[in-house]
């Protein structure tokens, strides 16, 4: 509803209703996995032999090693997939009110708020979940806090003339939300303990099918047999009893939303004539605060006392294990979980038997994590040139930009499930990753953009333009290899940041250590590209995202031609055609090894590690896994040609 309330002032007043009906059908390993050691194993049908199944972890590092083997599915109670499907409803309620005060003939001012309430189904209950853990996993959207939303801006044009004249100055500051990440409200509903349980033929109900060592055939009268029964059957009657990961959201979760500040510049500057006249100027900066921010932990870990000191490093890096006092392996263990979670999840009474043989893993929370901030600043210069370089007729256009981005996160949420949310970030703690550079800050970006057009033929123009862009790498980290060291072996693999020792006789490493190995990855830190990559302090864990790739430029051209077409030609209508050709990373087609971008992922993996009774570090295995992969999409050229009709 729109008001002319008189005086300037313009009043807007709304309500808004989002309903969303969802049916989400994911489910992991619903098939099922077997593991063969090589391919002659393969061939024959002769299944890996070890100690455990699973999807997730260094699985062809175990598999190697001989752990891992076996296989492992996700079924249903009953058979049916559909029932692993996360089924709920969720609506938003908003009301909205806004001021358009058109306050003096040179200043406007824009004043609202916005209210968002939210409703909805809950998670199936699971009582064993509430007995691990002293709450429920059934928390509707209906717990959720209404979200407040206040937003102000101004904006002042000068009355000016001469050097700067047209000036401008804009600010604003405001509460925004997204919505509510339905995708990660979604994991309580899809692992709600009942939905899949996961089946191994490590399991007793396949004691008699497997060999001794674990080892199978899925081969009869020289068919594949299927998948063992007897491990569907052992997922099964776990999804019925409600005995499955469970995955949650805290009772106490708070929507995300983010404080942003903006304030801007633009002016038409210069002399009367000449070069130096009628060019453009854009000054802008942004600040952004993210409060109740999104973050992931596993409510079965806890650091455990029996390694290390009390179970930490001696840097204080705590060394997480499963824990589940329900647990029949962990009997006498009275821990309880202060809360409700959170972060980080923080047990208390925890003894030695609660770490007993524990199986329980990747019960993830969706939790509030620390607030963070991003800074980015820009500016922009711009010019119109009457007259091309040969006709006057023309012109030129020039843009050039330069942004600069200062952004912080703590965990890279770029994933849908939780499970893959909580393991793909570096971390020292990976229940409470710290603050850090964020994985998509690109510190520093500069553009440049030239159209020149000409008139050779009258009323049709002729027009080449580049665009040319030069920024910095995206930021990387340096890990341990491997997982299962500091967190649960579910807890993703090559995760951990690294340690840097100071020589070889750092206090902090253990005697253990392989000597070459510590040596090898000190020259490797001092010598190589990934070492001048990185900023750390020797004696210290290295913090997340202190390495940055190589810089990337990329110049695209663009031409076109406009052209009478038969409609003019033959006097029946005025039409055109216009002809173009746009060449995209123009660099590399005229040399193959130009403007190819290399880039390191989000981990780089160095050395094997490990804690012992010290809680000092174990190094091993120096082996880098640092390869600078080809990015084919930004590195290709290509050439698109087409046409484009007007009448």
């Amino acid at each position: 509803m729109n008001v002319d309330a008189g005086g300037g002032h313009f009043l807007k007043f709304g309500a808004e209703i989002n309903d969303l009906e969802v049916f989400n059908l994911f489910a992991i390993n619903a098939t099922g996995t077997l593991f063969f050691r090589d391919l002659a194993d393969f061939e024959n049908g002769i299944v890996a032999s070890g100690t455990r199944s699973g999807v997730f972890g260094d699985l062809a590092d175990d598999l190697a090693a001989g752990g891992l083997g076996g296989g492992t599915i996700n079924a249903s109670p009953s058979g049916d997939i559909n029932e692993a499907a996360a089924l709920f409803g969720r609506t938003i309620y908003s009301f909205y009110a806004q001021d358009e005060w058109q306050a003096t003939d040179q200043l406007s001012i824009n004043a609202g708020i916005r209210v968002q309430i939210y409703d909805g189904d809950a998670p199936r209950a699971n009582p064993r979940f509430a007995e691990r853990y002293g709450f429920t996993n059934a928390n509707s959207f209906g717990r959720l806090d209404p979200v407040l939303l206040p937003r102000l801006s101004a904006t002042y044009e000068f009355d000016n003339d001469g050097f700067f004249s047209n000036s401008s100055l804009t600010g604003g500051v405001g509460v925004f939300s997204g919505g509510d990440p339905v995708v990660y409200f979604s994991n309580a509903f899809s692992n709600n303990g009942f939905s899949t349980g996961e089946g191994t033929t490590f399991r007793a109900q396949c004691d008699g099918f497997t060999n001794p060592d674990g080892s199978f055939s899925v081969i009869q009268n020289g068919q594949f047999a299927g998948f063992p029964q007897c491990a569907i059957a052992a997922g099964s009657a776990q999804a019925a009893a409600g005995l499955s990961d469970t995955q949650s959201t805290d009772p106490e979760f708070d929507v995300p939303t983010v404080v942003r500040a903006n304030i801007g510049f633009a002016t038409d500057f210069g002399t009367e004539t000449g070069f130096f006249s009628n060019w453009r100027l854009n000054l802008d900066y942004i600040y952004s605060r993210f409060n109740d921010t999104l973050n992931f932990v596993d409510l079965a870990q806890s650091p455990n006392i029996t390694r290390g000191l009390n179970g930490f490093t001696v840097d204080g890096r705590p060394i997480y294990a499963a824990i589940d006092p329900t647990d029949p392996d962990a009997a006498g263990c009275n821990a309880t979980l202060d809360y409700s979670g959170g972060t980080p999840p923080v047990w208390q009474n925890v003894t030695p038997i609660c770490f007993n043989r524990i199986g329980r893993d990747d019960e993830i929370q969706l939790t509030n994590g620390p607030s963070y901030e991003s800074h980015v600043a820009s500016i922009i210069l711009s010019k119109n040139f009457q007259g091309g370089l040969f006709t006057s007729g023309g012109g030129v256009r020039v843009n050039l930009g330069y942004a600069f981005t200062d952004s912080e996160n703590n965990r890279n949420n770029g994933s849908s499930t939780a499970t893959s949310s909580y393991d793909v970030t570096s971390a020292f703690d990976r229940q409470n990753p710290a603050v850090s550079t964020s994985n998509f800050e690109t510190r520093h970006n500069f553009t440049a953009a030239v159209n020149l057009r000409e008139e050779f033929f009258d009323g049709y123009d002729t027009n080449i333009g580049f665009f040319f862009r030069a920024r910095s790498g995206l930021p990387y980290s340096l890990t341990f290899d491997g997982g299962g060291v500091f967190n649960d072996s579910s807890s993703g693999s090559d995760n951990a940041l690294l340690y840097i020792p100071t020589g070889a006789n750092d206090p902090n490493v253990s005697p253990n250590s392989d000597p070459a190995a510590v040596a090898s990855l000190l020259n490797y830190l001092a010598t190589s590209e990934v070492g001048g990559q990185c900023s750390f302090t020797p004696g210290q864990s290295i913090a997340r995202n202190t390495c940055n790739n190589d810089w990337h430029f990329d110049l695209d051209l663009r031409f076109s031609q406009e052209l009478p077409f038969i409609g003019k030609l033959t006097g029946l209508t005025d039409d055109r055609v216009t002809l173009f050709a746009d060449f995209s990373n123009f660099l590399n087609l005229l040399d193959g090894s130009w403007n190819v971008l290399r880039a390191r992922g989000e981990f780089v993996d160095l050395v094997d590690g490990g804690v012992d009774a010290q809680g000092r570090y174990i190094i091993s295995g120096f082996n880098p896994d640092d390869q600078n992969n080809l990015r084919i999409g930004p590195s290709a050229w290509r050439i698109q040609i087409g046409a484009r009709y007007e009448f």
